[in-house]
């Protein structure tokens, strides 16, 4: 087996223990039912009639049925409903 003392080995699960752990940023996307059936459909017009779309315009349009949150925002609302109630 191993000779290593018991000091040892307390001293490196110590270590492991005191590390920091990594930083994590949780979102939630949510895309609206229509989006991809719009941007499927673009392409087909664009490809069908050889023409590109206004790349501004699309993206103020996709941009209305995608939404991002972070769970300490949908805490709030969830609060605030309580609260209003």
């Amino acid at each position: 087996m191993h000779n290593m003392s018991p000091q040892k080995n307390s001293d490196r699960t110590a270590q492991k223990v005191t590390q920091n752990p990594p930083n994590v940023i949780v979102s939630t996307v949510k895309v609206a039912f229509w989006v991809p059936i719009y941007v499927k459909t673009l392409v087909l017009f664009c490809k069908t009639f050889g023409t590109k779309p206004d790349l501004h315009k699309v993206a103020l349009f996709v941009s209305k049925g995608i939404t991002v949150t972070t769970p300490s925002i949908q805490k709030r609302r969830a609060l605030e409903g309580v609260l209003d109630a």
